[in-house]
């Protein structure tokens, strides 16, 4: 069963679907609102780092809210660093959720 949970979860991180990656930083989000932040390092933090540089910006959007989530509780040279990249994106919009924890109400469909 463990395997196939890892399997999954990769799945969804590397997909060529951004539906999925961006499925895989809700679920991130999820638990940590549910503060799992132990299962957040231990099992989804490498792969949500990796979408920060996602070339979608609607799963970095994602990932900049699920980072300032975890920065609140955790120090991470990693999330700072991650976060610090996703307040100077390209995009406004990330920008703007990198910097500021309210969540969008409904995610917003892959670009």
């Amino acid at each position: 069963m463990r395997l196939r949970v890892r399997l999954s979860r990769k799945k969804f991180a590397t997909s060529n679907k951004c539906t999925y990656r961006q499925s895989y930083v809700l679920i991130c989000v999820e638990l940590l609102q549910d503060e799992q932040y132990e299962i957040i390092d231990a099992s989804f933090l490498d792969n949500l780092l990796e979408l920060a540089t996602d070339r979608t910006p609607n799963v970095r959007l994602w990932v900049g809210q699920c980072l300032l989530l975890l920065q609140k509780n955790t120090k991470n040279d990693q999330v700072e660093k991650s976060l610090l990249q996703l307040q100077s994106d390209i995009d406004i919009d990330v920008r703007h959720f990198s910097t500021h924890v309210n969540s969008p109400s409904t995610p917003a469909v892959c670009t």
